[in-house]
């Protein structure tokens, strides 16, 4: 077993040892356990596709595992006791295409108990089981920043994410039943609405160019005038209306000898404070739209400026 330190996010490796775990940006540390054996905690991991080889020593041996079932009831004081799975107990059910599970809420965790006995095969293979499943009600919304990749992605964001119990972990993600890729779901970063990202989206072509760039002499205020205009072009070539939200930016200055002049934002917002500019707009079938991000900075002629 293969687990992110204070977390629940992990796996397990195959017969062989050879694992795959995409990491949280959070993570610290990893812990290594085996039945028979200590478990080891490793520090300093290494970047996404490094190898780990570790050597566990041997701990307690057991001769024979018993797995047991039970359930836990509040009595009148407050303690929990062991109670008969037969007793009557306030539990959660959900629905799963193959199995039947309850969620049991204790004091401190949530616990999920499968209705009916499932047999393990042996066997070198990994067993994974569908323990429920949930129809969860999302907004979606694409998002694209062309400045750093011409890329339109599709982002889910979901209310009340806590009423559903879900646990830190790997996802694999599918698209339009298409497989798209690996995830991580941190729960500890996510507040009141859960943002999942579904991957990116072909359909959606987004492209961002410079088509004006100039520079001249203010002779009489002794200033120099750089400017800039990009072009922004987003074009939707799926059979349905999609939301998309487009940002880029203007620069900032802290110097007061430096000015910075919006010209042209198409009706974007621009935030004064971080120099963001976001564009929310519906695209229907086919449709694209067109916006503009113009500026000019001003300087003291003589001095070197980058303006990008």
């Amino acid at each position: 077993n293969i687990l992110i330190t204070g977390s629940s996010i992990g796996t397990i490796t195959d017969y062989d040892g050879y694992y795959e775990l995409p990491l949280p940006a959070s993570i610290s540390s990893i812990e290594v356990a085996y039945v028979g054996y200590s478990t080891q905690k490793i520090a300093g991991v290494p970047p996404q596709g490094g190898q780990i080889n570790i050597d566990l020593e041997e701990g307690m041996l057991l001769e024979e595992v018993v797995v047991t079932s039970h359930s836990l009831s509040k009595n009148a004081s407050g303690f929990y006791r062991n109670r008969d799975r037969k007793s009557d107990s306030k539990k959660e059910k959900k629905e799963s295409n193959a199995n039947q599970v309850e969620a049991i809420f204790n004091t401190t965790s949530v616990r999920f108990e499968l209705e009916e006995p499932y047999s393990v095969p042996s066997g070198k293979s990994q067993l994974k089981l569908d323990l429920a499943q949930l129809e969860i009600p999302a907004s979606y919304v694409y998002e694209t920043t062309p400045k750093l990749d011409e890329t339109a992605y599709l982002l889910a964001y979901v209310e009340d994410w806590r009423k559903y119990n879900l646990l830190d972990g790997e996802m694999r993600l599918y698209f339009e039943n298409t497989f798209t890729g690996r995830s991580v779901l941190d729960l500890s970063e996510a507040g009141d609405t859960l943002e999942l990202s579904l991957g990116r989206d072909e359909g959606i072509e987004v492209k961002r160019e410079l088509i004006r760039e100039g520079s001249r002499k203010w002779v009489l205020s002794g200033k120099q005038v750089v400017s800039r205009a990009y072009r922004i072009t987003v074009r939707n070539n799926k059979r349905e209306a999609i939301r998309i939200r487009i940002h880029d930016q203007v620069p900032l200055s802290t110097d007061n000898a430096i000015e910075v002049a919006v010209k042209e934002l198409s009706h974007g917002q621009l935030n004064e404070e971080t120099g963001e500019v976001l564009w929310e707009i519906e695209l229907a079938p086919g449709a694209s739209a067109t916006l503009e991000n113009a500026y000019e900075v001003k300087y003291p002629k003589g001095r070197e400026l980058f303006v990008e």
